[in-house]
């Protein structure tokens, strides 16, 4: 199989050549999934088990261990999807590890552009009727991110609880990824302390410098 994708924000499309797609389900009930493809001259492997196979059919409680490499990078991922339709409070548990951040700007069709390695590990946990918690914590070359937070579930965001330290080289590289264009190439840091309870809002702090410019802010909403 192969697929040619391409957009307005992309200077390379992105080739995917699909060598083989093998699935198998095992005596415990579960999934077995193989990959092996090319994306934009790279080698990708990827290896996952999920199920069991009534809860694939149900779309509901449905856990995961997947592994793979892509390209350069390392990615390891597990967990399990409560609902696939409308996901409210999952456990996601994933890292992705590399060499060089350029392979897999590569790989997105942007060419081999920005420095360093990757080293970035998130999840989502739960504890039984507590919230749900967010983690991130790495960096990909040059742009690092420390975030935590907490809700009620993906689909309840009455009491949200967010504290975020971000910082980089190129903003307007970052943002490119998710398709944001004609913003300036410059260094920047974000960090943000949010706390949102039932309607009331609350930014403890809000501080932006973004190339020579800088922004802070202290804001709260009542109900």
């Amino acid at each position: 199989v192969h697929i040619v994708y391409a957009d307005a924000h992309r200077p390379e499309p992105i080739d995917i050549r699909i060598q083989s797609l093998r699935q198998q389900q095992r005596d415990d009930d579960m999934l077995e999934t193989s990959v092996d493809a090319v994306v934009n001259g790279r080698e990708i492997e990827l290896r996952s088990t999920m199920g069991t196979w009534a809860s694939l059919q149900a779309g509901r409680n449905i856990q995961f261990d997947a592994k793979g490499r892509l390209g350069s990078l390392s990615v390891e991922a597990k967990g399990l999807i409560d609902d696939v339709r409308k996901p409210s409070r999952p456990v996601i548990d994933f890292r992705l590890t590399g060499p060089s951040v350029a392979h897999i700007s590569s790989m997105l069709g942007f060419g081999e552009v920005g420095e360093g390695d990757i080293d970035l590990a998130g999840s989502m946990t739960i504890d039984k009727t507590g919230p749900l918690t967010l983690r991130l914590q790495g960096h990909l070359g040059q742009t690092f991110v420390d975030a935590t937070g907490s809700a009620l579930a993906i689909d309840d965001l009455r009491d949200v609880n967010i504290v975020m330290d971000a910082s980089g080289p190129s903003l307007g590289r970052v943002l490119s990824y998710f398709g944001v264009d004609r913003v300036s190439d410059a260094p920047f840091e974000i960090a943000l302390n949010l706390q949102k309870v039932g309607t009331a809002l609350t930014v403890g702090n809000l501080g932006v410098t973004f190339g020579d410019s800088l922004f802070a802010a202290q804001a709260e909403v009542p109900n």
